[in-house]
């Protein structure tokens, strides 16, 4: 009976073993395989939303380059980030796109202030040119004809 039971033992030792091993394995190739799985339809929308918000974004970027001097221009474009915002504010995923949207707004709202900043400085420094050559006419106009005659 002895004799049984140390083969048991003997038998239940290895067996012990080898699941010990068969489980470190199966942990180790768990831990160092990589993860594949398909991307649920959540994430396949947001990869989606950021692709369109980095298209759009080198789009505007453009199109600001070329509107960047024109106010009523860049008013199209705030008009545009607005129903944007109005488009995708529903959805929980696009936070991304508002924040950014909200972002170009008020840049372009700056811009915009900045040009009629420009716009109203332009007309003020042309006002006061055209004051001082008025000034300056009716100085000349005033002048003693002997002081204007040529001198010999």
């Amino acid at each position: 009976m002895k004799k049984y039971f140390f083969a048991f033992a003997a038998a239940a030792a290895m067996l012990g073993i080898t699941a010990w091993i068969v489980v470190a394995y199966s942990v180790w190739y768990a831990n160092t395989r990589p993860i594949v799985h398909t991307p649920s339809a959540v994430e396949q929308g947001r990869t989606a939303l950021h692709t369109q918000l980095v298209a759009s974004m080198q789009r505007e970027a453009s199109i600001e380059k070329l509107y960047w001097d024109s106010p009523s221009k860049l008013q199209i474009l705030i008009d545009a980030h607005k129903q944007r915002i109005d488009k995708v504010q529903s959805n929980p995923a696009g936070g991304e796109i508002v924040s950014h949207d909200q972002d170009a707004i008020a840049k372009l709202g700056k811009r915009i202030s900045d040009l009629y900043v420009q716009q109203k400085a332009r007309e003020a420094a042309a006002e006061a040119a055209a004051e001082r050559a008025a000034e300056e006419g009716d100085a000349d106009a005033n002048a003693t004809p002997a002081a204007t005659a040529p001198q010999q």
